[in-house]
C-alpha cells in the first residue's frame, strides 16, 4: 500500500499522514535498492583511484553519490577534481602484476633456501 493510498483510506492528505508518522517517531520509508558494495575490494580500487563511472558499473548503482557516501563512511579519501584515475582493467593489471612480483620473490627464496 503506498503512503498515498493510506492516507486515502483515513481520509486525510499524503502530507499529513507522512506529518503524523514523523511526530510519532517512525523511521522513514526506505526509497530504492540496497546496494551491496563489498568493502574490501571497494577500498582498494578507491584507493587505487579507479574511476567512479566504472566503479559504478561494476557494482551496478545507479547513481555516483551512492560510491561517494560509501566511500566517505569508510574514511576513505575524497578524489580531487582532475585527479589522475585508472580503469578497472589497469587497476586489475596492476594488482596481477603485484601478486606475480610477490611470488617470484617467494620462489627464489624457497629456490635459495634448498
Amino acid at each position: 500500500m503506498s503512503v498515498a493510498e493510506a492516507a486515502a483510506s483515513i481520509g486525510i492528505t499524503r502530507a499529513a499522514l507522512l506529518d503524523r508518522a514523523r511526530r510519532r517517531g517512525f523511521p522513514k520509508r526506505k526509497t530504492g535498492r540496497c546496494f551491496c558494495v563489498p568493502v574490501v575490494k571497494f577500498s582498494a580500487m578507491w584507493d587505487a583511484g579507479v574511476q567512479p563511472s566504472q566503479l559504478r558499473a561494476r557494482y551496478g548503482t545507479p547513481f555516483l553519490s551512492t560510491l561517494t557516501e560509501t566511500a566517505r563512511r569508510l574514511g576513505l579519501r575524497k578524489f580531487a577534481r582532475g585527479g589522475k584515475r585508472i580503469t578497472i582493467d589497469d587497476y586489475f593489471q596492476i594488482k596481477l602484476g603485484r601478486e606475480m612480483a610477490e611470488c617470484a620473490v617467494r620462489e627464489r627464496a624457497m629456490a635459495r633456501s634448498a
